[in-house]
C-alpha cells in the first residue's frame, strides 16, 4: 500500500491518462491519520493496562478501575454504553453504505382520450 501511494504522484497519473486529485494533501488521508490514532490509543492502552498489572497488581489496571467505578457510579457506565452505541450505529443519511431503493416514475397518462375497451 504505501509503494502504491509512493507511485501515485501527479506526474505518474498524468503519465497514465488519469487526473490528480487537489484535495488530496500530504502523505495520509484525515480518514486514515484518525484510524492510525485509535489503533495507536488502543495498543498504549493495552500496554499500560499489561504492565501496571504486572508490576503493581490487578488493582492498578484500567480494567479494575473501570470495573469499580461501573459499580460505584452507574450513569457513568450508562453514558459510556450511550456513546459506544452512538459510535457504532449503523449511519443513515446521504453518505449511507445502504442505497436507497429507486421509485419506478409513474407512465404519462393521457386523460384527453376515452378509455376504450380491448379489441378482441
Amino acid at each position: 500500500m504505501l509503494f502504491r501511494r509512493l507511485q501515485e504522484t501527479p506526474q505518474n497519473l498524468q503519465r497514465a491518462g488519469m487526473t490528480p486529485t487537489p484535495a488530496r494533501r500530504g502523505f495520509m488521508r484525515p480518514n486514515e491519520v484518525t484510524a492510525l490514532f485509535l489503533v495507536a490509543t488502543v495498543i498504549a492502552v493495552a500496554v499500560y493496562d499489561v504492565i501496571a498489572g504486572i508490576f503493581y497488581g490487578d488493582e492498578a489496571t484500567i480494567t479494575h478501575v473501570v470495573q469499580e467505578w461501573g459499580k460505584k457510579y452507574v450513569l457513568l457506565t450508562i453514558i459510556i454504553g450511550i456513546v459506544l452505541g452512538h459510535l457504532f450505529w449503523p449511519a443513515r443519511g446521504p453518505k449511507s453504505a445502504v442505497p436507497e431503493p429507486k421509485q419506478q416514475p409513474a407512465p404519462p397518462s393521457d386523460l384527453s382520450k376515452p378509455l376504450q375497451p380491448p379489441l378482441p
